[in-house]
């Protein structure tokens, strides 16, 4: 069995701790769409594939879903 490079894992943990804080916090992809400034569809994309959100959607997230600073830097230490 082949793992997850580095960047992969970064990558699947960050989506799952932006579906668990959602998920926690109550917050739709409706909602969270609107705090970062894109559609509700593209929006659902990027949550899926977090490597696509821009560094200034992805803030946004963080500070939507109160992440702590602890998973901010995890996330950001690409």
């Amino acid at each position: 069995m082949v793992g997850y490079t580095a960047e992969e894992k970064s990558y699947k943990l960050l989506k799952g701790n932006i579906l668990k804080r959602m998920e926690a916090e109550r917050v739709s992809d409706a909602q969270m769409a609107a705090a970062t400034g894109m559609s509700k569809e593209t929006y659902r994309r990027k949550k899926l594939h977090p490597e696509r959100f821009t560094y200034p959607e992805l803030i946004r997230v963080f500070r939507r879903l109160g992440f702590p600073e602890s998973e901010i830097l995890e996330a950001t230490k690409l």
